[in-house]
Order: structure tokens, then sequence, then C-alpha cells
């Protein structure tokens, strides 16, 4: 299996820092968070997505859980807008995205960040826009339009 290794254990701790520092202070949507109250701590799954901020965290908590092939980075964060499923005043961390030595990275809990989620829905708007746009010359010009 070792064969298989690319990457060092200081490559991924590399990739896996540099990806939270190019997330520090964004304003990102989770479905899936680390709730700490009371000394515990849960991992919910939330039913709507919630709306933090990725903050500060010590070096040796983003790369908690890493071994030889494998780093599954926590980022700590603050809700940016209040949720039903996660209560006031709790401890907030996230899963970043996953490097594994093979170079392979997995999906952490982050789905999107705020402003690439705005970027998609403008891109959606202008594809309606141009789909419209193109329907209403094509009938202009007499090409029969059929609906997809």
């Amino acid at each position: 299996m070792s064969s298989n290794i690319k990457l060092s254990s200081a490559a991924l701790e590399n990739k896996a820092l540099n990806d939270f520092r190019a997330s520090l202070g964004e304003t990102v949507m989770v479905r899936r968070i680390l709730v700490t109250t009371n000394g515990r701590t849960e991992y919910l799954s939330l039913k709507s997505p919630a709306i933090v901020k990725v903050c500060k965290s010590p070096e040796k908590d983003v790369l908690k859980f890493a071994t030889r092939d494998i780093i599954t980075p926590i980022w700590g964060v603050k809700i940016a807008q209040p949720h039903p499923e996660i209560p006031e005043g709790a401890s907030l961390s996230v899963h970043g995205r996953q490097f594994r030595a093979n170079g392979r990275a997995e999906a952490g809990d982050v789905m999107t960040r705020a402003g690439d989620y705005v970027g998609r829905a403008s891109l959606g708007f202008v594809r309606h826009g141009v789909r419209a746009i193109t329907k209403l010359a094509m009938q202009a010009v007499g090409v029969e339009v059929q609906r997809q």
C-alpha cells in the first residue's frame, strides 16, 4: 500500500494549511458542523445550510486529525447568521477539505463560499437571460423554437 503514496506528510500538511489560509475570514455555507457545548461535541447534519465565517485557528487544531497519508483539517468557525439548529454560545468547527497522499482531495463540510453561491446564482440568471433573448431573436426571424 505504501507504494501508492505520492505526497509526504509535510506536503499534506502544507496543502491543508494553505487551503485553511485561503478560506480564513471567508463566509461559507455548511450542512455539517461540529458543535461543542458544556464540554460535549456533536457532529450535526443540518436540515438547512448554516452560514459561518472561518476564524483564526491554531495550526495544531487545523492539523489535529492527521496520519501519514490522510489529513482531515478542523477549522474554527463563528456563526454569521443565526441558525435554529445551532445553540447560541456554542464553540463551532467544521472539517476542511481532506487531503490524501495519493493526491486526491475529498470535500469537507464546506458546501460553498458565500461569494461562490452568489456567483452561481448570477450565472444561472445570465444563462436564463441568454436563452430568452436567443428564443426571441429566433422567433423574430421566423425560426420555430421548440421547448426543451
